[in-house]
């Protein structure tokens, strides 16, 4: 079967939309297990100390860049790649991660011009089976959809709405009340991985201090409207 996958080994950036869709709609229907077997790369036992894995196994079969987070998954298509581990009624299981929140150089950032929006422009969805009662080798790949933000002009809108709240919480200095914001359709969580892992902000006296990354999500309830809306 992993002879049918038909993709240049090494995977090359594909050289248009029309391309990269073409190479993810190959992979749907096939489990990861026979992914990381054509690709090379080991399955580890869980995704407890490698929560990450599933995403770089799509990303080198698709030909992503991988150099550079801060830049999009296809920086020359202007898309991102997002998996999406869904349950067996196709619901998504977690929130998003989109990015990483810099909490001290926000002056004058506008939400046309933001980080948050540059990375969600585009986002190219693989849906990918995620209940713990499958094995992950033979967690199966879904049918790829490729969202973009523009065509929504009214979940753009909440989306800024939600962004431009989270900027005047910095703004004002509450860099504790970050870690509690939920805005309609973005969730903040922490990223601190050990007690070593801190990023820069300002307090409210505007003195520097150090705290806990955080990281924009999509909530999975924005998610599972996103994956709907693909079948209406």
């Amino acid at each position: 079967m992993i002879n049918y996958i038909k993709l240049s080994y090494p995977p090359f950036p594909p050289s248009s939309q029309k391309e990269l869709m073409d190479r993810a709609n190959r992979l749907a229907g096939f489990n990861l297990g026979e992914l990381a077997t054509w690709a090379n790369i080991n399955i580890p036992l869980d995704l407890k100390k490698d929560k990450g894995w599933i995403g770089k196994l799509i990303e080198f079969c698709l030909g992503a860049n991988t150099k550079s987070k801060a830049s999009r998954d296809f920086p020359h298509l202007n898309i991102e790649l997002k998996t999406l581990p869904i349950d067996e009624n196709g619901i998504p299981i977690e929130n998003t991660f989109i990015c990483m929140i810099n909490l001290i150089n926000y002056h004058k950032k506008i939400w046309e011009t933001s980080y948050l929006r540059y990375k969600i422009s585009q986002i190219l969805w693989i849906p990918i089976e995620g209940s713990k009662d499958i094995t992950l080798s033979m967690r199966r790949i879904g049918i790829p959809h490729l969202w973009i933000l523009n065509q929504n002009k009214l979940e753009e809108l909440i989306l800024q709405y939600d962004w431009e709240s989270l900027m005047n919480l910095i703004v004002l200095g509450k860099i504790q009340s970050i870690y509690n914001f939920s805005g309609e359709l973005i969730q903040i969580s922490s990223k601190r991985n050990n007690h070593l892992s801190l990023t820069p902000a300002i307090d409210q006296n505007g003195k520097i201090i150090l705290v806990s990354p955080c990281g924009f999500y999509f909530k999975k309830s924005f998610t599972k409207k996103i994956i709907k809306s693909f079948f209406d």
